[in-house]
């Protein structure tokens, strides 16, 4: 559902990082790495969630974090491996 939200224009602010913390909290890392494909700042969502006392040894709170790395390492003109 969010997918198809973001798919019909929802904004997506790279500095709201609500949404990205639900995923986290309930374990839906395919939605937080649309968010992130759609704009959310992980680095900048990381520096929150260590301020706001967030767990970020979970599984889910790690596999965002290697994809975001896959996401910045991506040279230029290559698409998205989803």
């Amino acid at each position: 559902m969010v997918k198809a939200l973001l798919d019909m224009g929802m904004k997506v602010s790279p500095d709201n990082y609500d949404a990205l913390a639900a995923c986290v909290e309930y374990h839906c890392p395919e939605i937080g790495k649309t968010l992130i494909d759609h704009g959310v700042d992980f680095e900048g969502f990381s520096s929150w969630a260590e301020g706001q006392e967030k767990d970020t040894s979970c599984d889910t709170y790690q596999e965002l974090a290697g994809y975001w790395r896959e996401q910045r390492h991506q040279e230029p003109g290559q698409g998205q491996s989803m």
